[in-house]
């Protein structure tokens, strides 16, 4: 995209004929590469700066791989909105999971924590309809074997990667980013890694949103692209201006001289 900007700025500077020292012109069009980079961030502002988290993600385990009943608790964290969060949790027992619930919230820590156990608490009050609601519930009030948590941040090359090659490229590197940041998280336990997976296939899917957003913009992206392109061709020729009316008044005392 950049390259595209650049030669669209050449071709506006070199059609005016004007003259233009070689300084002025890489810093015209580094400026128009900048507006048109700038818009196209401002259009994708959904998407959280690079090394940012767009998830976090926490296990909570009960019970050993060995043990006769284990449980866990998987919660996931997003941005509803720029005040307040979404938090997803998942309860897993004995190989499947067995009820989600979601809950927002404002973003801080406290709320966070007050917003699982609000998730719970409304499984607590179903319990008497579900056997293993009840059974899961016993399960969960003893010690935690573990307590894991990762955030999955925005990859350094996605925005170029999406720009330059596409929505699938774009989500072939956000998957490699996330197993990547889940399998650090469970210390590469395969049997861990399943119940966070698991747990984020029931809560609608959660793990692929991001990837998801990833494509719904790609197929914006040429309507971003030409907006990018207008905005840099405007600024381009305001930035040309002083140099017109430069020309223009050597013209007029060119004029006056015969």
């Amino acid at each position: 995209m950049k390259d595209e900007i650049q030669k669209l700025a050449c071709d506006i500077i070199d059609k005016t004929g004007l003259e233009i020292s070689e300084g002025s012109r890489l810093d015209i069009i580094g400026k128009a590469v900048n507006t048109a980079m700038n818009h196209i961030a401002a259009r994708m502002d959904e998407i959280p700066l690079p090394g940012l988290p767009y998830l976090k993600v926490e296990l909570h385990v009960w019970g050993e791989p060995s043990c006769a009943r284990r449980s866990a608790l998987v919660v996931f964290i997003s941005k509803e909105n720029p005040l307040s969060l979404k938090v997803q949790v998942g309860a897993w027992l004995d190989g499947r999971v067995i009820y989600t619930n979601t809950v927002f919230c404002l973003s801080n820590d406290e709320t966070i924590e007050a917003a699982i156990q609000e998730a719970v608490l409304a499984m607590r009050s179903s319990g008497l309809m579900k056997n293993n609601y009840e059974e899961y519930l016993r399960s969960i009030s003893g010690e935690k074997t573990l307590s894991l948590k990762a955030d999955f941040v925005t990859p350094k090359n996605l925005l170029e990667v999406l720009i330059n090659k596409g929505a699938n490229s774009a989500v072939n590197v956000i998957r490699e980013s996330e197993y990547a940041s889940l399998w650090d998280m469970c210390k590469s336990q395969l049997d861990l890694v399943h119940i966070v997976v698991d747990a984020g296939k029931a809560c609608d899917g959660v793990m692929a949103e991001f990837a998801g957003k990833m494509v719904r913009i790609a197929n914006e992206l040429p309507m971003i692209k030409q907006e990018a392109k207008s905005y840099a061709t405007n600024h381009v020729t305001e930035l040309l201006a002083p140099y017109r009316l430069e020309s223009d008044q050597r013209k007029m005392i060119s004029w006056g001289s015969w």
